[in-house]
């Protein structure tokens, strides 16, 4: 009897100090071996509260500190332990919540919008009223063409913060839009989901689909980019258009947004050459998004698309040439702005002509392998100054300089 119970007491002070050993990590922000300890006082005594609650707190603490380090995986692996631990603790189930929507955001950066959804519906498990996962999954959905998820998100989303502009605002675009687009006709491909109005006839949607294959291809290939995700295309006619794109510039031959859309045309008068520039021109712009995740200036953006368009429509030069003799170039600076603002024809077709030639004289100069390095610093958020710089060597104003000494070979 006086064995066991020396065994016993000898057992029990070493349960106490692995409990003291975890508690004192634990204070020193020495998350793992306090984890070490804890769990072996843990097995010891499972039954004891104050020890499952500093374990519980090792392990939240833990996933913070990786989760500050971004090591987003590991964090929510250490989260996921403190919840099994305490499922309940609201604490744990919010900071579970938001490294999910980190992991979310970063699969949607890289376009797998499947992985970002799964994210977001487990941070949505976790917290509910998480107002930035309600936003990201209603825009996934809206960009998917999933009309009715989109909408229930940001309602959603509007229910927990009434004063929430962003939602405000995509739910009134979304109003726009739902009615038009209820009843279009779809023909689903690989890499594109093409919606248009069943009683229009001014698209050829089979045509839409055969040249986006071919835009998939030929413009994958210059900027070495072949998306994984489908990029939706509306081809609207004249009656449905006119709600949908409400707002567009006159001049604009299409648009994208998000979506490839295509304005109406009279009936007759758009040609296979036209049709595939204006596909072109827009597809290249779903390419930038995706390799600039928006981060672009409109002078680059556009420039590029220009020239994809350039393949099969026809560039005029001239007005650029005669703007260079009379002085009223734009500089590089006045064109980083998007181009929508220009309600004047004239100057709009100047800017998309400046970009162009910018465009052209840096494929001429660097090639397109510089291009593409060029949009990859884009994405990661450098600016255009900083990107340049660190991929050609040059600021955006001394190759202005250049480019006007181009500009002026062909006024020779």
């Amino acid at each position: 009897m006086t064995a066991f119970l020396f065994s016993f007491a000898l057992f029990a002070a070493n349960e106490n100090d692995f409990l003291t050993k975890g508690e004192e990590a634990l204070s020193k922000e020495d998350y793992e071996n306090a984890i070490f300890y804890l769990n072996k006082a843990m097995r010891a005594e499972p039954d004891r509260p104050e020890i499952s609650g500093y374990l519980g707190k090792a392990y939240n603490n833990l996933a913070l500190k990786l989760f500050e380090g971004e090591e987003t995986e590991k964090a929510m692996q250490n989260m996921e332990t403190a919840l099994d631990i305490d499922p309940g603790n609201t604490v744990f189930r919010e900071n579970a919540a938001n490294i999910l929507y980190t992991i979310a955001v970063s699969k949607y950066k890289n376009r797998d919008f499947p992985a970002s959804l799964i994210n977001l519906d487990k941070a949505l498990i976790y917290n509910a009223t998480d107002l930035k996962s309600l936003l990201l999954k209603g825009e996934i959905s809206y960009y998917s063409q999933n009309m009715e998820n989109a909408e229930e998100s940001w309602r959603r989303a509007l229910a927990i913060d009434p004063s929430s502009q962003a939602a405000k605002d995509r739910l009134a675009k979304l109003e726009n839009e739902m009615p038009v687009e209820s009843n279009f006709k779809q023909i689903e491909g690989v890499n594109f989901d093409i919606r248009f109005d069943r009683n229009d006839g001014t698209y050829d949607a089979y045509a839409i689909k055969d040249f986006l294959r071919e835009a998939y291809r030929d413009i994958g290939r210059d900027l070495g980019y072949y998306p994984n995700h489908t990029i939706v295309v509306i081809a609207y006619s004249e009656e449905s258009g006119k709600e949908a794109l409400f707002g567009l510039p006159l001049w604009s031959e299409g648009v994208f947004d998000g979506k490839i859309r295509l304005p109406a045309v009279n009936k007759g008068e758009i040609d296979e050459r036209r049709l595939k520039g204006i596909l072109w021109h827009e597809y290249t712009h779903a390419l930038i998004f995706d390799l600039t995740l928006g981060n672009c200036p409109a002078w680059l953006n556009e420039g590029i698309a220009v020239y994809e368009e350039a393949k099969y429509q026809q560039i005029d030069i001239k007005p650029l040439l005669d703007a260079y003799a009379e002085n009223r170039l734009m500089g590089i600076r006045q064109l980083a702005d998007s181009f929508s603002g220009i309600e004047d024809r004239d100057k709009a077709f100047l800017a998309y002509m400046q970009s162009y030639t910018m465009v052209e004289y840096f494929i001429e100069r660097y090639g397109f392998w510089y291009l593409t390095r060029l949009l990859e610093a884009l994405k990661e958020q450098d600016t255009i100054d900083e990107a340049m710089r660190e991929t050609v060597l040059i600021t955006p104003d001394d190759f202005e300089k250049e480019w006007l000494k181009f500009v002026k070979e062909k006024s020779l």
